[in-house]
């Protein structure tokens, strides 16, 4: 299966939210999506399609010298192909190379797949941020990964 990354357009915003309604209990609505693709500077969003479907995305913030993850979901019929990684690798490397040094993200702590995940790509456990999930109260941990910085080679 071939799988293209690009970046997300407003266009990409219904097939997106497919994928962010299957994906999560609090979901984000489609007009703080289209909010952070329209007004915030420092947003930076990837899609993942195959065969001319949306099948993920990632988001992020680029701030200072660092990169935070908002979000990454994958269409559940799409997952475990390794489709997050490559979404993971391709921000992580393009925030390398705009000479972003660190990357955090939270995840939910009961969310063990998506923290063997990040795990695997070198993040490592910081904290934990009680109650941080609104809609349960779950704790997320708080994750990072020191990046090579590509921009100054």
């Amino acid at each position: 299966m071939q799988v293209f990354i690009d970046i997300m357009e407003t266009e990409d915003l219904d097939s997106v939210m497919e994928i962010e309604n299957s994906s999560f209990t609090n979901p984000w609505s489609k007009e703080t999506f289209w909010q952070e693709l329209i007004h915030n500077p420092h947003s930076f969003y990837l899609i993942a399609s195959t065969n001319g479907r949306i099948v993920g995305y990632i988001g992020s913030w680029l701030v200072d010298n660092r990169l935070h993850i908002t979000n990454l979901a994958i269409d559940k019929r799409y997952r475990n192909k390794g489709i997050a990684t490559k979404l993971l690798g391709k921000v992580l490397s393009l925030a390398s190379l705009k000479g972003i040094t660190i990357c955090t993200l939270e995840v939910r702590i009961s969310n063990y797949r998506a923290v063997r995940l990040y795990e695997k790509l070198g993040f490592e456990i910081d904290s934990i941020s009680e109650n941080y999930y609104k809609d349960n109260n779950e704790d997320a941990l708080r994750m990072w990964k020191e990046l090579e910085n590509e921009g100054q080679r």
